[in-house]
């Protein structure tokens, strides 16, 4: 089981532009381990001004030789995070070829038509998703929204206080994202 971009312009096609994963083909270009947060904007303040989501498509196929059986999905992140992940399971169309093909947006603030969102965070919210069958895949749509809580401008002795003590401004978040089968 791989996690792939999508937004390939054909079928097993290269996605090099992460931020494009907007639906449509399923690319040849697995999220390395440990990435699926690469997909996401940093925070800037424009950002924060538009309370922008953030919204992107990964395909998560099958590349065993059999079905996967009770796929079970769920993430955890820090209380403090950034963003609140919410997530959306669809199954693909085909094209006149019989390739994969899936809903495409415009951008990474649109929503998809299909699927409905909803948060899986903790092993206590998983979701089963069912069955894949080899050589299949299923669309996860994420949306990121912005906490607005947590990205709160720091006071004026807050900052003087991690500067005075070394302190590094925080600019990644980990998210654990979980895959399981049988």
């Amino acid at each position: 089981m791989i996690l792939y971009y999508t937004g390939a312009s054909n079928n097993n096609e290269a996605q090099p532009k992460v931020n494009l994963s907007l639906g449509n083909y399923v690319s040849n270009s697995p999220v390395p381990s440990g990435q699926i947060g690469a997909t996401l904007n940093n925070v800037t303040k424009l950002t924060e001004a538009r309370n922008d989501k953030y919204i992107f498509m990964l395909a998560l196929k099958n590349t065993t030789s059999s079905e996967a059986v009770d796929v079970t999905i769920y993430y955890d992140y820090p209380t403090d995070n950034q963003y609140k992940l919410e997530l959306a399971f669809v199954s693909p169309s085909t094209d006149s070829l019989g390739d994969e093909l899936y809903e495409k947006i415009l951008s990474t603030s649109s929503l998809p038509i299909t699927g409905t969102f909803a948060e899986y965070s903790g092993v206590g919210n998983a979701i089963n998703i069912g069955n894949i069958v080899a050589g299949e895949s299923i669309g996860i749509w994420f949306k990121a929204t912005l906490i607005a809580a947590n990205i709160a401008e720091p006071t004026c002795d807050e900052l003087y206080s991690d500067f005075t003590n070394e302190v590094e401004e925080v600019k990644e978040q980990e998210i654990n994202f979980s895959i399981s089968y049988t």
